[in-house]
């Protein structure tokens, strides 16, 4: 067999062990006396407190170590303990007992066990001293005295009493920091420490402080709050003021987060802390003055602020102080301003009669409140009443006189009275002749009557003489006899007629034609028809219509 064979046969059997060995596990390959515990333990009694830790160090080779805490009574050490070997074990901060040291120990099983009695107690010592107060005299009212140690493990609490004396005992050489707290909250905790020592220490002074709180005040806008900041002692009272600048306000007081309402757009405010426990913040904003506007008006108009914005009635407007804000009232139709009064004083700067429809004024420069009350008021017109002539006129249901005032709409009623044997010739509605005058039940005067008045107007009514017209009796009346004598009436030699009234119930009736209301006898005036039952002596008989008088 050549070289080069040989080489290749070696190749293959160092395939098949390589091969082979694969199919094995890598600790059969290596294979090692060694018996490690997955999980060691090492528990410590309860009763032991303490911030404890555990160091497992191979005796035979010190550069193996490692440290565990104790946690709920028990160190863990994972893939580090062997069986087979010897360890020194150290175990520290155990709070009243000594470090513990033991070396070269076998461990025969997963863990290893300590109760209380494998340790050595420390010795104690007494602590004790006196508590005074701010004023160097002792603190008679009482409290408790914390104590702790190793970064606060085990912490413990005494009384101590009404005399000012504390006594406690702890562990000689054991740092310690003591804590005293009073019953009375005003005083501040004390605390002292870290104390350690290895004899007792009997003179401890403890000096007690009242609590102080800060009071944090905080000013936003044109204005000052005082005092700016302070330290307060407890129980104890306190004032802070807000001020604000010329044309300022207090927009916001907030003590604490909460707002006093009460402090709202005044110029200054205090606050006073009563019996002060707690630190206590004031936060002040305070902003450009407001000044109100507010508006009185009834239904028959309305008020526009600035000419866009509607305002309720008993509404208010709030203006920055230095603005200048205007308003403006406006009637309904037929309804006009009657009076304006702004704080208190009737406005003349305008007519206030059925022309004032609309008004404006304008708050220069506002630095106040104001008040405004606007009367809106139907329209009214005059009737001025005249004549001429013997007669009269007047208004029915107004006080006789020249001139009568009207609401818009209402109706006006005119009488229009002749004297006897005159009558109304002409009436004048605004200068113009009118016609629609009527005749009324009376018989007498006459009616002339506005339906709806919508503006001022002038009546004139025009009083004449009675128009004669000259006619036969036929053309004026009819008469009617009744139980008269035979051959009666007779005509007499100068061309009286007479009628005879011996009969009983004997009578004679002018009665008048359509067209006229009187007629008058021998001055008597009689409506619609004149009745004689007596002997008479007939002289003159004058009938009477509208505009004219007929004589027979």
């Amino acid at each position: 067999m050549n070289m080069k064979g040989k080489i290749k046969q070696f190749i293959a059997l160092l395939v098949a062990i390589v091969l082979i060995a694969g199919m094995f596990p890598i600790s059969m390959l290596f294979a090692s006396d060694e018996t490690f515990e997955s999980t060691f333990t090492v528990i410590i009694d309860g009763s032991v407190k303490g911030d404890i830790f555990v160091t497992l160090t191979n005796s035979q080779n010190s550069e193996e170590t490692r440290t565990e805490p104790v946690i709920n009574g028990v160190a863990t050490f994972e893939n580090f303990v062997d069986l087979d070997n010897s360890y020194d074990i150290r175990i520290t901060g155990m709070t009243g007992y000594e470090d513990y040291y033991c070396p070269n120990i076998n461990f025969d099983g997963p863990s290893i066990s300590f109760s209380a009695s494998d340790f050595i107690p420390i010795e104690v010592i007494k602590v004790s001293g006196k508590i005074y107060d701010e004023n160097g005299n002792l603190y008679r009212g009482g409290g408790t005295v914390s104590y702790s140690v190793y970064n606060e493990y085990n912490n413990y609490t005494v009384n101590f009493g009404g005399d000012g004396d504390f006594s406690i005992e702890v562990y000689k050489n054991v740092p310690y920091n003591f804590t005293f707290t009073t019953y009375d909250p005003k005083y501040d905790s004390v605390t002292l420490g870290p104390i350690s020592s290895d004899k007792d220490i009997n003179d401890l002074e403890v000096r007690l402080f009242i609590k102080t709180f800060s009071i944090t005040t905080n000013a936003s806008g044109n204005g000052t709050v005082s005092p700016s900041e302070s330290s307060v002692l407890y129980g104890s009272n306190y004032s802070v003021s807000a001020k604000a600048e010329p044309g300022y306000e207090i927009e916001a007081f907030i003590v604490d987060g909460e707002p006093k309402a009460d402090a709202v757009g005044k110029e200054e405010y205090t606050h006073t802390f009563y019996y002060i426990t707690g630190n206590h913040t004031v936060d002040v904003t305070f902003s450009v003055k407001t000044y109100e506007l507010e508006f009185w008006f009834n239904d028959d108009g309305k008020i526009m602020y600035e000419s866009s914005q509607n305002v309720n009635n008993g509404g208010k407007i709030y203006v920055k102080g230095g603005e200048s804000p205007s308003f403006t009232a406006i009637a309904n139709p037929n309804y006009h301003i009657s009076e304006v009064v702004i704080d208190g004083v009737k406005r003349e700067d305008g007519t206030f009669d059925n022309k004032q429809t609309t008004y404006t004024y304008t708050f220069n420069n506002i630095s106040s409140n104001h008040h405004i009350r606007v009367t809106f008021s139907i329209n009214r017109y005059s009737i001025n009443i005249s004549s001429v002539g013997k007669g009269q006129v007047y208004a029915e249901g107004f006080s006789n006189g020249e001139k009568v005032n009207v609401e818009h709409g209402k109706p006006v009623k005119l009488k229009l009275i002749p004297e006897w044997d005159y009558d109304v010739k002409e009436v004048l509605l605004d200068g113009e002749a009118v016609t629609d005058y009527n005749l009324s039940g009376d018989g007498i005067s006459y009616i002339y009557e506005l339906p709806s008045v919508t503006s001022d107007h002038d009546i004139t009514a025009t009083f004449g003489d009675i128009e004669t017209v000259e006619g036969d009796e036929s053309d004026f009346y009819t008469i009617i006899t009744k139980s008269l004598l035979d051959d009666y009436p007779k005509l007499s030699d100068d061309g009286v007629r007479i009628y005879s009234f011996k009969n009983k119930d004997a009578s004679l009736t002018f009665k008048l034609n359509n067209g006229y209301s009187f007629i008058c006898i021998n001055g008597m005036i009689y409506y619609s028809q004149a009745t004689i039952t007596e002997s008479i002596l007939i002289e003159e008989i004058k009938v009477y219509k509208h505009f004219m008088v007929g004589r027979t």
